[in-house]
């Protein structure tokens, strides 16, 4: 029974339940919960103040500097852009609006075109191709000094090579002008060698572009550059010989002649100068003394400067070929065009700075011509020095600088032969020097320029007819007057420039050119007469000619070269005088000693 009870016990169902138990389960109350006050978790969890204060200082400080860094960087970026824009602006407005239409000595030809618009840039080329085309004209005209050099294999895409670099400012213009000659094909303004039809060849914006790119390339002056440039120049040329534009051919095709020269293609660079030539009325016969047929120059200013160019380089390229009497008869050509000109001009109405720096540039050729002309008479007296020198063929024809008549006899040869070498040398020096006073005077001193130019005529025709044997002109007596070099870093009177800004960088080429050309000629005089003098008064002249070198290159007798002066030039001249000066210091120690005369 008990074990009965027990297991009856044990298998009771789960959910029965003592009534005592029941009870109690039955009066507990439900559970509610209610929400914690906040200041109930502080005081459970509590938080250091300090904590609390750094956290909401580093987010306060962090948005602060987001949003103040937002605003200047906003504000930077808006005060670049504005500069940049109006630098832009300037350029467009200022630098490359159209010069004046009154130009009756066409300087403003002289000056590339840079847009193909009157004033300011072709709107056509948008605006990505018009700031490109403002961006070149800025790295060519305000690069300052000469940057890092860039190796010519960027531009020619070919293999880098030591010495063949060149300023990166070119390198920059010549991208920014690509840029812009990709707009306006793309744009439909084709390319001369695209199209057949002559009406279609080139907008005046294509034009000036392609212009631009083959300067750009020339002024780089590696081998590559040249090669890329020369296809660009032959185009330009065909069009402008088919569209008529004489003076746009003939200056193209005296860039060519000089490209090709430069080249090593010297009978092509011969063709191109004298094709130019005849695009202005000079033809190869008017070029040879013994045909007997004149030219003249053609009545377009800026034709005959470019005529007056093709004859200096024609004349140059015969002396280095050695071909003496086509140097010879094309210096003396040139010189008598340059001269019959000046004379019909200087009695024609007032004299302007425009008018006037253009006698000063015919002036400056003819000077360059007398110095060629010295040079080959040496040339000549060097290649015979068994017989007496070769009469020019100037001598044969009776021909007489600056004067129609002819010389009633020719003037005995010289007993020194260096004379009529000298006689030209002197003759260019002179000239260059005036031309180069005359430039840092006042345009409106009338008295002072008319002296001046008719002391430059003197001084050519002294040299001319001097070196030529030829007897000079009984109106031409005044002697030879040295003049000293303006003070370093005087520039072009003002006077050239106010009347038209397109006077201004002509003026300042040929000041630079004047300079360099006197130098040139006092130095050849010094080289002559220290090697081929033979005797110490000679090595003091020689002496003189360095001294007065050193002075128009731009440094002193101090050995130091002037912020002017070329330094490769510059130190040709010092070396040479260093030489002479101990040398002529040796003879004057040396007859001062005593006992020196016995």
């Amino acid at each position: 029974m008990l074990r009965h009870s027990s297991r009856h016990i044990l298998w009771r169902a789960p959910f029965a339940r003592t009534p005592v138990l029941a009870r109690r389960l039955a009066d507990r109350a439900p559970v509610r919960h209610r929400p914690v006050e906040k200041n109930e978790v502080e005081e459970a969890l509590p938080m250091q103040p300090e904590f609390r204060d750094g956290v909401n200082t580093v987010v306060s400080f962090y948005a602060r500097f987001f949003k103040y860094s937002t605003i200047g960087v906003f504000a930077l970026a808006t005060t670049l852009y504005v500069g940049w824009e109006a630098t832009h602006q300037y350029v467009e407005h200022v630098e490359l609006a159209g010069t004046s239409t009154d130009d009756p000595y066409e300087w403003g030809q002289e000056a590339p075109n840079w847009t193909g618009s009157p004033n300011g840039t072709d709107p056509k080329l948008g605006y990505k191709g018009r700031h490109a085309v403002r961006a070149a004209w800025m790295a060519l005209n305000w690069s300052g000094e000469p940057s890092l050099n860039v190796i010519e294999s960027s531009v020619a895409n070919g293999e880098a090579t030591r010495g063949n670099a060149y300023d990166a400012q070119l390198h920059k213009a010549l991208e920014y002008l690509t840029t812009a000659l990709a707009i306006t094909r793309a744009k439909g303004q084709r390319d001369p060698s695209e199209t057949s039809n002559s009406e279609e060849i080139l907008s005046s914006t294509h034009l000036d572009l392609l212009t631009l790119s083959s300067v750009t390339l020339d002024r780089i002056g590696t081998p590559k550059s040249l090669l890329l440039a020369k296809p660009m120049m032959k185009q330009l040329y065909d069009h402008h010989v088919t569209t008529n534009r004489i003076s746009d051919a003939a200056r193209m095709g005296v860039k060519l002649g000089d490209v090709s020269a430069r080249l090593g293609e010297q009978d092509e660079a011969e063709k191109w100068w004298q094709s130019s030539l005849e695009l202005l009325g000079i033809s190869p016969e008017h070029l040879s003394m013994s045909s007997g047929k004149r030219a003249a120059l053609p009545a377009s200013p800026a034709q005959q400067r470019i005529a007056a160019h093709a004859l200096l380089s024609l004349s140059g390229y015969y002396a280095s070929s050695r071909q003496f009497d086509k140097a010879k008869d094309v210096e003396t050509v040139g010189m008598s065009l340059i001269a019959h000109q000046l004379m019909g001009a200087s009695a024609s109405g007032d004299r302007t700075p425009a008018k006037l720096l253009h006698e000063l540039f015919l002036y400056h050729r003819a000077t360059i011509m007398l110095m060629h002309f010295g040079e080959v008479t040496y040339g000549q007296q060097r290649a015979s020095k068994t017989s007496s020198p070769p009469a020019s063929s100037s001598t044969k024809s009776g021909w007489s600088l600056w004067s129609s008549s002819k010389p009633s006899a020719p003037t005995p040869t010289p007993v020194d032969p260096l004379t009529p070498v000298l006689s030209a040398l002197n003759g260019a020096a002179l000239s260059a020097e005036i031309i180069a006073h005359t430039l840092t005077s006042p345009p409106s001193d009338t008295t002072t320029i008319s002296s001046s130019l008719r002391s430059i005529s003197t001084a050519l025709m002294r040299g001319f007819h001097s070196s030529s044997s030829i007897p000079i002109p009984p109106t031409i007596t005044s002697p030879h007057q040295q003049l000293s070099p303006p003070t370093p870093g005087t520039g072009v009177d003002p006077g050239f420039t106010s009347s038209s800004s397109s006077v201004r960088k002509p003026a300042e080429a040929l000041l630079r050119q004047s300079k360099r050309a006197a130098a040139q000629a006092l130095q050849l005089r010094g080289i002559l007469l220290e090697t081929q003098g033979g005797s110490t008064n000679r090595d003091a002249e020689a002496l003189e000619a360095y001294e007065r070198a050193l002075a128009w290159v731009g440094g002193g007798v101090d050995g130091r070269a002037g912020a002017d002066a070329i330094e490769s030039e510059w130190k040709g001249i010092w070396e040479r005088y260093v030489a002479v000066r101990e040398k002529v210091l040796k003879v004057e120690n040396s007859s001062a000693a005593p006992g020196s005369s016995e």
